[in-house]
């Protein structure tokens, strides 16, 4: 199949075009992307030849403007709806209650636990309004392709931002490839972002409820510094990701988190804005370096006192 070659031709065109893209105006109103890049993604499932997994999971992300599908990357989060997919497609043995998928664009396996059909709808995400059934997703040593987890193998890296500046950086190729940074040395504190009424941005973190193309330059600057530091292409999939000790913030469902429920407030890029939430795969790149001495997430944490046992 097409999936098998990684995409390409007619198969991103027909992904396109049932999402919207192209579409000038990025809203996708002739398709169901939504116009947003959270919701401009595609899952392609399909049975697994391989030994010790149910399903191969093929990721397409859709650029809403041009229509170019980027296949470099994966999705953690749509990782769940894969395993729910391929129960309700009936891709599985008989009762089997973990799906084995197999990430084909990257390379790595998960493993997609699902509840009963009968299991009570009572598991919350942090930041989602409503309540559904348990769905846990484990990552087996996820892995950019054949990059190691610390490319540069350094836990901090110094790269440049558009000023000419140095700034500390940490390289990951995890789940996706991507540059973590400490808010503070590119925002500045005396630089607070601006956020509509109900959704304020934090002192540390820009607002993901706009789309600053200043911001937005910073970004793309950054990731291709990490890219080229990292030795791979500047894709989709590369993200950047602001990290701040503990503070107080407001989640995108409106309900409020005290400062002292948190390790470290975290947030994360997403084409053509700030993530309004964080990202699944940034989720486990930020576990990963917590674990490492030396790297940004790992420094936080022993500064507030939370060192990780590793």
């Amino acid at each position: 199949s097409r999936t098998r070659e990684g995409g390409g031709g007619a198969l991103d065109r027909f992904l396109a075009s049932a999402l919207g893209s192209p579409d000038g105006s990025g809203m996708q109103l002739n398709g169901v992307g939504a116009g947003i890049s959270s919701t401009s993604k595609v899952a392609i499932v399909e049975r697994s030849e391989r030994e010790g997994c149910d399903v191969d999971y093929y990721f397409a992300q859709v650029d809403m403007r041009s229509g170019v599908v980027d296949w470099s990357g994966s999705c953690g989060n749509l990782a769940a709806a894969v395993g729910v997919f391929a129960r309700m497609e009936r891709l599985l043995p008989d009762q089997a209650e973990t799906v084995r998928v197999y990430q084909a664009n990257l390379g790595y396996r998960m493993d997609v636990t699902l509840s009963p059909a009968d299991a009570p709808f009572d598991t919350s995400v942090p930041g989602v309004p409503g309540r559904g059934q348990k769905i846990e997703v484990k990552m087996l040593r996820p892995s950019a392709g054949d990059k190691a987890l610390l490319p540069t193998g350094r836990p901090t890296d110094l790269i440049h931002l558009p000023s000419g500046r140095q700034i500390e950086a940490t390289l990951l190729c995890g789940a996706n490839p991507t540059v973590l940074v400490r808010s503070r040395d590119v925002w500045g504190a005396d630089t607070p972002p601006v956020s509509p009424p109900g959704f304020p941005a934090t002192q540390e973190h820009p607002s993901a409820w706009r789309v600053d193309h200043g911001l937005l330059a910073v970004v793309d600057h950054l990731r291709r510094e990490g890219a080229q530091r990292m030795g791979i292409q500047v894709a989709a999939a590369l993200r950047v990701a602001f990290i701040a000790p503990p503070g107080a913030y407001q989640a995108s469902d409106g309900s409020f988190v005290e400062a002292q429920d948190v390790d470290l407030t975290a947030s994360i890029s997403t084409p053509g804005r700030i993530h309004h939430a964080f990202t699944g795969t940034g989720a486990v790149n930020i576990a990963a370096a917590a674990c490492i001495p030396g790297t940004l997430v790992h420094s936080i944490l022993a500064a507030g006192g939370q060192p990780p046992a590793g």
